[in-house]
């Protein structure tokens, strides 16, 4: 038995042997890819931040809600689908004043953010012009983007695995060889991967605002096997 044994671990070895220094001499090449399609943007969104401070939560708590409710009825009245609006859960932080003789706890901030999302450009600067005149405490995240993100990053994706393939047969051709196939592809970025476009408002009362191209991008790293 220990002689069987013995031969059948042998005969292992040498079958394993020309497998492994085939792997070894393989010749191969990884190359990253680059992708991207230009948009223009038919999405246009920005962030409403509502604020109150004071020593009875419960006080500031039925302001903000007032608050709230004052905004997105204003939204609403110039034309936004109740849908376009999202008003997120009420922050709570204390209200403290740092100082050089002590801390001083003054009471309690409550925070709530507003996001607006319309397709229209026109409807977006009317929703703006509105909260402005309604003295909102805070306005910004001005951004604009492609409702078919995800065909685009479909298209940045097949643009990034040939721009590999490219880039693999001209530096294997400049040594004398040639692409055989593909060992490996990793995919670097995620779906969808977007270059944020902002919207500049040169004034922001007379709604001049500039959207822009987008740019959606996709990253590959291909490894290439060579002949």
């Amino acid at each position: 038995m220990f002689r069987v044994g013995l031969r059948v671990a042998i005969f292992g070895v040498l079958l394993s042997a020309p497998w492994s220094m085939v792997n070894a001499t393989e010749k191969t090449i990884e190359v990253a890819g680059v992708g991207a399609v230009n948009y223009v943007p038919d999405t246009f969104g920005f962030r409403v931040q509502l604020e109150a401070r004071g020593k009875q939560v419960g006080l500031i708590k039925s302001q903000i809600a007032a608050d709230s409710t004052k905004a997105i009825d204003a939204l609403i009245g110039v034309g936004l689908a109740p849908n376009a609006i999202q008003a997120l859960n009420i922050q709570f932080n204390p209200w403290i004043e740092y100082k050089r003789e002590g801390n001083e706890h003054k009471g309690f901030i409550l925070r709530r953010e507003i996001k607006v999302s319309v397709d229209s450009l026109a409807l977006y600067e009317k929703a703006i012009d509105t909260l402005l005149a309604h003295n909102i405490n805070r306005l910004d995240g001005f951004n604009a983007s492609s409702s078919n993100n995800v065909t685009d990053y479909q298209k940045a994706l097949n643009q990034a695995l040939l721009n590999a393939q490219q880039t693999a047969k001209n530096m294997a051709g400049t040594l004398g060889l040639e692409v055989k196939g593909v060992q490996n592809i990793i995919e670097q970025s995620s779906s969808p991967v977007k270059s944020g476009t902002r919207l500049l408002a040169q004034n922001m009362a007379e709604s001049s605002f500039m959207p822009g191209v987008g740019k959606t991008e996709a990253r590959v790293k291909v490894t290439f096997t060579l002949k």
